[in-house]
């Protein structure tokens, strides 16, 4: 196992490209977090390995028009763009910056700018003001005094347009709004911007909608991710899989009869929506990945040396 690509052996059947229209789905806990193995896929699709083409259990890409680059566009709502840059460099020795540079990578931060639509039209609406009143200055004043410096200042408004293009792309990939249509739009604009033939997309805890935005169901965060996976030639779908979280699916099986969600007859308390739509999204999605791999604790406490449990499991989505 190479120091840049830190694959496990074991993971290497899971963490490629797989075929066309697939979904992965990657599951953790609360005392597990899967974001590592996310990091894993990053390794493999953007650094060296991701080109090498190994196809033995018909999961990688076999079309002859496949030229080896894979495009990846990250939608994160659980962590910032700061955040993946560190735990890519630290853990595959990729510079996401570079990549995202080269039209290889591209990031929408679905944390930082959610619900910020009032504050960023209050801005944008206050910063022509100061502009304004800057521009009538220098016609009040002398004509000889100020006339001399104004085509001295015309030259540097320019640079400061072109260093701040950067930025200005970063911030049109970052989620303003829990709307599902804006959300798609933003989406789509990123992975327009990519260069590669092939783009494979990672949606991190997306299930951040349907506690955030009541009025979002099940149904439509399955419909949203189908409307993503069709601009896509592949996805990786991570979410939260803890017991109180899929509950609702099958509360005997989760929970033992003395916990609050055990079921519904016994103990005489109902589940929340939050509880249901999340369960029936969680379970709908596993029926329609290619892969299920989940990350959890250990039953029988923590160790130095191990962290957790890593099991794959081929789901309902195998011809």
């Amino acid at each position: 196992m190479s120091a840049r690509s830190r694959i496990p052996p074991l993971l290497e059947a899971c963490i490629r490209l797989p075929p066309e229209a697939s979904l992965l789905l990657l599951s953790g806990v609360i005392d597990a977090a899967p974001h590592w193995l996310t990091v894993r896929f990053l390794s493999r699709l953007l650094g060296q390995p991701a080109q090498s083409g190994a196809n033995k259990d018909g999961d990688a890409e076999t079309s002859p028009e496949y030229d080896g680059k894979v495009g990846v566009v990250l939608v994160s709502w659980m962590r910032d763009r700061e955040f993946w840059r560190a735990e890519a460099r630290r853990g595959a020795g990729l510079d996401l910056a570079h990549l995202e540079t080269d039209g290889c990578f591209a990031f929408v931060d679905g944390l930082t700018g959610l619900f910020s639509t009032s504050t960023a039209t209050e801005t944008t609406q206050k910063a022509p003001l100061p502009q304004a009143a800057r521009q009538t200055l220098p016609q009040r004043g002398p004509p000889p005094a100020r006339g001399a410096p104004i085509p001295g200042r015309a030259p540097p408004a320019p640079a400061t347009q072109q260093s701040t293009s950067v930025p200005q792309q970063q911030a049109s990939h970052v989620l303003t709004s829990p709307s599902l249509t804006t959300i798609l739009s933003i989406i789509t604009n990123a992975i327009s911007t990519l260069k590669s033939n092939k783009i494979f997309l990672i949606l991190d805890s997306p299930t951040l909608l349907l506690a955030s935005s009541p009025s979002i169901s099940a149904t439509d965060l399955s419909l949203f991710t189908l409307a993503l996976r069709a601009q896509v030639h592949s996805t990786l779908l991570v979410v939260e899989a803890d017991a109180p979280l899929l509950a609702a699916s099958a509360p005997d099986a989760f929970l033992a009869p003395g916990d609050y969600l055990a079921s519904e007859s016994k103990t005489g308390q109902t589940l929340t929506p939050l509880d249901r739509e999340h369960a029936g999204f969680v379970v709908g999605q596993a029926h329609a990945a290619r892969w299920v791999v989940g990350v959890r604790g250990l039953e029988t406490g923590r160790a130095r040396d191990v962290s957790g449990v890593v099991s794959v499991r081929r789901a309902g989505d195998v011809g």
